[in-house]
């Protein structure tokens, strides 16, 4: 009895161990991604992120608070780069609200800059869910900081038809930022 007994005390300790581990390895996911995603904009941060959790969802909580999501804080952070890489990311819910029942879309569509179009029209090319209201009832339409942007959001058949181009581009970008990166490194290490 004693034996058995320490047996099971042996597994119900490893099993508290494999919990914590856990634990410790989803807040690195969620400090990092919510560090690329809403702060540094970084493409090799992301890549390194994707390559290192592959298993983590990408769609949980970055901040218990706000219930922040990734993609929703690159879309707010005009982080277009991060945006379309995250598109890639399988599982990806391009329609995640965070607690305020914002999506990337109303983020996006709130701030008007060139690359909040750029991320605009990315998610709508994606399939992004246009009538989806926040807590506070408004449609991404209907906070669209520009009025391309509000009525893009209402009819994506008036996307630019070079979108596919567009979205080829931001590809492009990535392709060459992570080259450049490649060889920065391959300098530094004397390659």
């Amino acid at each position: 009895a004693a034996a058995k007994k320490a047996a099971e005390d042996e597994a119900q300790r490893r099993l508290d161990l494999l919990r914590k581990e856990k634990e410790k390895r989803i807040a690195r996911f969620s400090a990092l991604l919510m560090a690329c995603c809403n702060i540094s904009g970084e493409l090799s941060a992301l890549t390194d992120i994707i390559t290192e959790y592959p298993d983590l969802d990408i769609n949980m909580e970055l901040e218990t608070d706000r219930g922040s999501r990734a993609i929703v804080r690159a879309a707010f952070n005009g982080f277009n780069v991060i945006v379309e890489a995250l598109l890639r990311w399988k599982g990806i819910d391009i329609n995640v609200q965070e607690r305020d029942g914002n999506t990337a879309l109303h983020m996006a569509a709130s701030r008007g800059k060139l690359q909040h179009k750029l991320i605009v029209e990315m998610l709508l090319f994606a399939g992004v869910r246009t009538g989806i209201p926040n807590r506070a009832g408004q449609l991404a339409s209907t906070i669209g900081a520009t009025p391309y942007l509000s009525e893009v959001i209402r009819d994506p058949r008036l996307l630019h038809p070079s979108l596919t181009s567009m979205t080829a581009m931001a590809a492009t970008t990535i392709q060459a930022r992570n080259r450049v990166e490649q060889e920065n490194l391959e300098a530094k290490i004397g390659l």
